[in-house]
């Protein structure tokens, strides 16, 4: 068995959409009115104050150093928050572009690895679904989108709303960086001449 522990890389962000009137005009829209990227800390919310926001952050991990041959058994999110306030934080999939834009806001697919509730003075760890260890990437970079689960996710429309800060990878304080630690196994091969001996040959 062997682990490995890889952190987000800076060209990581968020994309954001607002509404003044309508929520599903936020939530369904293709392209965010604003995106940024290389910051120490990444917001998921969705909500209304005087009018409508979702954020969405999206992440990029290098996980080409993962053997084509190896099966993976686990993969965990670790996350830690700057703040919190709201119910939970969902994982999918990613399919945003490789230098993340406004119109990256819808960019990602099918239903969630799960979902978790933040903390901030320790580490939670979203263990991904079967989807999600299949959805990993051995041979270039594995996306992944956060969203808001109550309002974002389900697609219940907020009066007041979820919001959260995580730690990124480009935070000053490793000990409270995000990463992503995914477990693998690669088949062992038989050495040649120890279980399955050479025959002798008579000259």
């Amino acid at each position: 068995m062997s682990t490995i522990k890889l952190y987000n890389s800076s060209t990581s962000g968020y994309v954001r959409n607002t509404s003044l009137t309508s929520w599903s005009d936020t939530r369904d829209a293709i392209t965010g009115n604003n995106s940024g990227t290389d910051a120490q800390s990444l917001p998921v919310a969705a909500y209304r104050d005087t009018f409508y926001q979702i954020f969405r952050s999206f992440f990029y991990f290098d996980t080409s150093e993962i053997p084509d041959t190896a099966t993976i058994t686990s993969a965990k999110l670790y996350m830690y928050a700057v703040f919190t306030g709201g119910t939970a934080i969902s994982v999918c999939e990613g399919t945003q572009s490789d230098t993340l834009a406004n119109e990256d806001f819808d960019s990602y697919s099918g239903s969630e690895y799960g979902h978790i509730t933040t903390n901030t003075s320790a580490y939670v760890a979203l263990s991904f679904n079967a989807q999600g260890i299949s959805d990993i990437n051995k041979s270039g970079v594995t996306k992944l989108c956060l969203r808001d689960y109550t309002y974002d996710y389900l697609n219940a429309t907020p009066t007041g709303g979820d919001q959260y800060s995580i730690y990124t990878a480009q935070y000053s304080d490793e000990s409270k960086r995000m990463y992503l630690e995914i477990e693998y196994e690669t088949e062992s091969t038989p050495t040649v001449g120890t279980k399955y001996p050479l025959p002798a040959f008579k000259v």
